[in-house]
This record gives C-alpha cells, structure tokens and sequence, in this order.
C-alpha cells in the first residue's frame, strides 16, 4: 500500500475520531459517577443527625462542585467531538 495524503489524511482523522469519542465517553463517565455521589452525599446529609449535619453538608456541597466540574469538562468534550467527529447528514 502506497501512502498518499489522501490515506494518512483519513488514518490520522480515524484515529482522532477514536481518540475524541474515548474522551467523551470518559467524560461522561466521570459526571455520571459524580452525579451519583451528589446522590448519595444528599441522602447522608437528610439522614445525618445534627451533630454530623454539617459534615455532611460540606461533604454535599463538595460533591455538587466535583459534578459541576466533572459537567463543564463532558461539555468542552462534546464541543471538541462535534468538531472534530464526523456527523452524518440525514
């Protein structure tokens, strides 16, 4: 097989395309499991007993900020993998 810059053109365009949906899948990933954790630090928190309350209020809100970050960083990867994925048109 010949190397044109047609073929690498389209090899290294594969293999960002894999790259970019790997990363995405990874962002999405880490929000879906920061989402549960806000989860399950809102439910410790509702059955803490006042002299933890505010532990875990402050665990609550430390898991709101993780899945807040973790939501911005799946956002700036779906805005790279619509510029870079290809999209097909119907």
């Amino acid at each position: 097989m010949t190397l044109t810059s047609g073929t690498l053109t389209s090899a290294v365009g594969g293999h960002l395309a894999a790259v970019t949906a790997c990363l995405v899948e990874d962002a999405y990933r880490n929000w879906n499991s920061a989402a549960a954790e806000v989860d399950r630090a809102l439910d410790g928190w509702a059955g803490a007993s006042a002299d933890v309350s505010p532990l875990a209020e402050a665990a609550y809100r430390a898991a709101v900020e993780q899945e807040e970050r973790a939501a911005r960083q799946l956002e700036r990867m779906l805005d790279v993998a619509e510029r870079v994925l290809p999209v097909e048109q119907q």
